[in-house]
C-alpha cells in the first residue's frame, strides 16, 4: 500500500493505493499417507524424500489440503454442457491468462447466441481450478482464464480499513517532508 496525490482541476485527491491480485492457496508437498515430504534442489532436477528416506518421483508427490492428501489435477480436455452467460458477466473479473481457441464455426456460433461460454478449467499442472469465459474475439475465440472477482478483492481489502477521519489525523501528524507537485513536475520534466 502506498499513499497518491492525485492533482486534477487543482484540486487534489490524496489516495490510497492497494495492489489487487488475487491470492493463491499455498499448500505442503506430501506423499499418499499425507507425511511430509522434503524437497532437494539439484542442477538437474528436484529430489522428493519421504520421511523413511525413499527417493519419490513426481507423480508420487501429493499435497496436503484440508488434512488430506490430494493429487494433481488433470487438464480439461472436453467440456460438456457449459453455463451460457452475458458477456456482463466477466466486467469483474481477474485475468490471469487468455488463450485462444482455434475451431471452425465456433465462433460464429456463439456470436449467434449472444453469449459467452462460463465453465471451470483446470491446466493440469497442479491444483488451481480457473473459473474461464470461452468468447467470440474479432473474428477468433478466446478463452480467458482467472481465480477470482475483483469485487470480492477490494472487499477483502477494506475489511476492516480506517476510518477517513482517522486516516486523516495520521497524515496530518506525520513529520515526513512532502514533495510539491512543482518539483515532481520539474524532475519529471528534466
Amino acid at each position: 500500500m502506498a499513499w497518491l496525490d492525485i492533482y486534477v482541476n487543482k484540486e487534489i485527491f490524496r489516495c490510497l493505493m492497494t495492489k489487487i491480485e488475487k491470492g493463491r492457496a499455498k499448500f505442503k508437498d506430501c506423499d499418499e499417507q499425507g507425511r511430509p515430504v522434503t524437497k532437494e534442489y539439484t542442477p538437474a532436477k528436484t529430489k522428493y524424500s519421504d520421511v523413511d528416506g525413499n527417493v519419490l518421483m513426481r507423480d508420487e508427490i501429493f499435497k496436503l489440503i484440508k488434512d488430506k492428501a490430494r493429487a494433481r489435477t488433470k487438464q480439461t480436455k472436453i467440456i460438456k454442457n457449459p453455463e451460457l452467460v452475458l458477456a456482463s458477466e466477466m466486467e469483474d473479473f481477474i485475468v490471469e491468462g487468455y488463450y485462444l481457441l482455434e475451431c471452425e464455426g465456433f465462433n460464429e456460433h456463439l456470436k449467434s447466441t449472444g453469449k459467452v461460454i462460463k465453465t471451470a478449467y483446470t491446466s493440469g499442472n497442479g491444483y488451481k481450478v480457473y473459473e474461464a469465459f470461452i468468447m467470440p474475439f474479432r473474428d477468433e475465440v478466446i478463452m480467458v482464464l482467472g481465480l477470482g472477482r475483483l469485487t470480492d478483492e477490494i472487499k477483502n481489502i477494506t475489511a476492516g480499513r480506517l476510518s477517513p477521519e482517522k486516516k486523516r489525523q495520521i497524515m496530518e501528524n506525520s513529520n515526513v517532508p512532502r514533495m510539491k507537485e512543482e518539483e515532481l513536475l520539474n524532475d519529471l520534466c528534466d
